[in-house]
């Protein structure tokens, strides 16, 4: 759906399906995706590679075959994705939406897996997150990273009643923000938070909610 913030009275047009995307597009549950405004075009990892698409019939193209994350990040016109243990990143064309990958990528990760892709909103370092796993932070800013880019690690917050850390994100003001359920018969939501941007100190909240985080 599109709608005009500039209106008097701004009213949301019916939701669509994106034409290529829909049920006869053969791609099942498309469980997260990212879009580049300006081009207008969605990007989405599936099992069979990174594909595009854009709001016109006929406009679904592969970036990239292989095992994606399906985990992207669009900052500044560029897009950023991790193939197994390799982090993709280049610019996208602002009218058409094309993927053009960087002469610098992709870089090694020290571990493989799914991830959770973030970039810190105060100082644009990427995080990286696979579950239960050290958070991965880069050693200079999502715009520069090159050949001679490292990731420095975040252990995380040590909890006995925590049996695992299911998901990551970041604060608008940059905090860290980790998801977790509780062991024991009775699993509760836990979270955890750092102030820190390497994580130094953790506080954990137990938030009495069942469930699993």
């Amino acid at each position: 759906t599109s709608i005009d913030f500039n209106a008097e009275n701004p009213t949301p047009a019916p939701f669509a399906s994106v034409p290529d995307l829909d049920a006869t597009g053969n791609f099942g549950s498309i469980g997260q995706f990212t879009v580049h405004p300006e081009s207008k075009t969605v990007y989405f990892g599936h099992p069979s590679g990174l594909w595009r698409a854009g709001l016109s019939a006929n406009s679904l193209a592969q970036i990239q075959t292989g095992v994606i994350s399906p985990s992207l990040l669009i900052k500044a016109g560029t897009l950023y994705y991790v193939e197994e243990t390799q982090l993709h990143f280049g610019a996208l064309d602002e009218s058409t939406g094309v993927y053009t990958e960087s002469e610098d990528s992709p870089i090694t990760l020290p571990q493989a897996g799914e991830v959770a892709l973030e970039c810190h909103p105060v100082d644009n370092h990427l995080y990286l997150y696979q579950v239960d796993q050290p958070i991965l932070r880069s050693s200079v800013p999502a715009d520069a990273l090159d050949g001679d880019t490292t990731f420095i690690t975040i252990p995380l917050p040590t909890s006995k009643q925590v049996s695992t850390w299911s998901a990551f994100t970041l604060g608008p003001d940059g905090r860290l923000l980790l998801g977790g359920s509780s062991t024991g018969e009775s699993t509760m939501k836990i979270v955890a938070h750092s102030d820190d941007y390497l994580g130094a100190s953790w506080t954990v909240v137990e938030t009495g909610v069942p469930g699993v985080a």
